[in-house]
């Protein structure tokens, strides 16, 4: 296996010709792409995840591909759906040769061009107040050119635009890069209408009212962990559990090893979903099961009841471990129970 290359080859003819005339953002992107290419000199570009790794918007990445395509040093091969983005060749104008572009609307018109636009549409006009008045600010140059590109680029119809405003201000964050992010996510997903736009926007704060119960019946005070954030989707979107399950399962998890994880109550979760538990009565009476036969196996042989629970001891959990160990236990005795 051959070591991986540490340097990239920038061709002599893009340095004098192409790099001091352009963007510096343009040149940070087609470097960017240069770096990840592949051996026939395709990349695949995310506009969102260039975007991320340059800490630049995605419209400027998108802006940055249209500028390089005009002057003729990379072809758009394709236009990428999901993720949004582009199947780009990097190719030298001497290479060049007749090529149409899949690339369905004209480059993305610069300041002069989308205030021209914005003057003979009243309904931009009256988008870009209505975004003020929403985001609680004046807008700005940069701040127009992105809120025209969803309805440009992106496609995003008036209202649409408006009502993703309304959703960013309702969560608190109002960042032009989070809005267009958010905008790309709707875009990607097919939201381009207020019936779909609506539905979304609602079944989302049906996610935020959950989330918000979780943390308060498990005493949540910090923000969420990507892991907490996979765990609680999981409990709603796959096992369906309802607020006052978890709070159980919580209750269960500090009896059990005193403090609370959420690994621990996935795991009681998970095992009542397995097992079709859907309600406080039936989890009670799994539980009392589960008590009644460790009870008779520590009558027994007090070392093989609590074998499985060194785990536990002097407070330093191993909380995968534990997971596992619930999970089975549960599992376990309630298949004795129901055989």
């Amino acid at each position: 296996m051959s070591a991986p290359n540490l340097s990239v080859a920038v061709p002599r003819e893009f340095i004098e010709k192409y790099m001091s005339h352009a963007n510096p953002y343009f040149v940070k992107v087609y470097l960017y792409a240069l770096s990840i290419k592949q051996e026939d000199d395709t990349v695949s570009v995310s506009v969102q995840a260039f975007a991320d790794s340059l800490n630049m918007l995605a419209t400027d990445v998108d802006l940055a591909i249209r500028h390089w395509q005009s002057v003729h040093i990379i072809d758009v091969l394709e236009s990428i759906k999901k993720p949004l983005g582009y199947k780009i060749k990097f190719v030298l104008p001497t290479e060049k040769e007749d090529f149409k572009s899949p690339l369905s609307r004209d480059d993305k018109p610069e300041s002069e061009s989308i205030g021209q636009q914005l003057n003979s549409s009243k309904e931009l006009k009256t988008m870009l107040l209505l975004s003020q008045n929403i985001l609680g600010k004046p807008l700005s140059p940069s701040d127009t050119k992105t809120l025209f590109s969803l309805y440009d680029w992106l496609n995003l119809p008036v209202d649409v635009i408006l009502m993703l405003l309304e959703y960013c201000a309702s969560i608190g964050n109002t960042k032009m890069s989070f809005i267009e992010k958010t905008a790309i996510t709707w875009h990607e997903l097919g939201l381009n209408n207020m019936r779909t736009a609506q539905a979304y926007v609602t079944e989302l704060g049906k996610r935020d009212v959950y989330v918000n119960h979780i943390k308060e019946q498990l005493d949540i005070q910090k923000p969420l962990t990507s892991t907490e954030k996979k765990h609680i989707a999981l409990w709603q979107d796959t096992y369906h559990t309802s607020v006052e399950m978890v709070a159980l399962a919580h209750e269960y998890c500090i009896a059990q090893i005193g403090k609370m994880s959420v690994p621990y109550i996935s795991a009681i979760l998970k095992s009542w979903f397995e097992q079709g538990t859907t309600t406080i009565e039936e989890a009670k009476r799994g539980n009392d099961t589960y008590k009644t036969k460790t009870a008779m196996v520590a009558g027994s042989s007090p070392s093989k009841a609590y074998k499985d629970y060194r785990v536990f001891q002097n407070n330093d959990y191993d909380y995968d471990e534990i997971s596992k160990l619930a999970a089975k236990k549960l599992k376990n005795f309630t298949k004795k129970d129901n055989g």
